[in-house]
């Protein structure tokens, strides 16, 4: 049994696909609060995880950032960050129009507490295809917008839209119902019938 679609190709040297499942990771989202979102009154987006340098480099973002005569407030809930991507955020911290705040990283249940009362949150999905970031549940829980890009595709107009309230282009997340602990188990349950 394997967590996701994509990293079939991964296992088809040990087992022929007849023999591979797909099953999603589970969680308890019982106990999940969120807040009842109000616009802010500049831009207020949010991105939480870690930065890996060629695979998840958010140059692209800063870089862009720092182009703007705009006033935002990006928050920044960080996991283990490199020295790298530390000195990288203080510099774009100084040539920014808004805000760059770091904070520490949270637990699940008030991270996505605190998410869900952005404007909106960033994804940066990595440069490969085999693996789904378990964020991406936590985001859909938030109830808000996500603005995704890759290494290679960083859509600018997109982006500015976002900033303008307009969330046209969203990115899709999967059903949370998917991944909900209690679904979960009755999918393995099933295949020991």
């Amino acid at each position: 049994v394997i967590p996701v679609e994509n990293a079939k190709p991964c296992y088809l040297k040990y087992k022929p696909e007849s023999e591979i499942s797909v099953i999603p990771q589970g969680f308890d989202n019982s106990g999940i609060r969120t807040q009842d979102y109000k616009p802010h009154p500049r831009p207020t987006f949010a991105y939480a995880g870690r930065f890996y340098r060629n695979t998840r480099d958010p140059r692209p973002l800063f870089e862009h950032l720092a182009s703007l005569d705009t006033d935002f407030e990006f928050v920044l809930y960080l996991i283990d960050i490199e020295p790298y991507f530390e000195e990288m955020i203080k510099e774009f911290q100084t040539k920014v129009k808004g805000d760059i705040t770091i904070k520490p990283a949270l637990q699940r249940d008030e991270l996505i507490y605190e998410l869900s009362g952005m404007d909106f949150v960033v994804n940066h999905s990595f440069s490969y295809s085999t693996a789904t970031p378990s964020k991406l549940i936590d985001y859909a829980l938030t109830g808000r917008p996500v603005y995704s890009f890759s290494p290679v595709e960083f859509d600018i107009a997109k982006f500015d839209r976002f900033l303008r309230g307009d969330y046209s282009g969203a990115w899709e997340l999967p059903p949370v119902e998917e991944y909900e602990i209690k679904n979960i188990a009755k999918k393995f349950l099933a295949m020991s019938e």
